[in-house]
């Protein structure tokens, strides 16, 4: 982490990793879209897995 962030926190508390996105993260009413950001990682649920 830059600009001496790391300095100011516990270890326990800082990210492991950090990604940077292309688009907004949040939809027009100001939510996150997690959905969106999972499918773009892992791709759509799958069917079978849910119960």
């Amino acid at each position: 982490m830059g600009g001496g962030t790391a300095d100011r926190l516990e270890r326990m508390k800082r990210p492991r990793s950090v990604e940077f996105a292309d688009f907004p993260l949040r939809d027009d009413a100001g939510k996150m879209r997690r959905s969106a950001l999972r499918a773009e990682r892992v791709g759509p649920p799958r069917r079978d897995l849910v119960g």
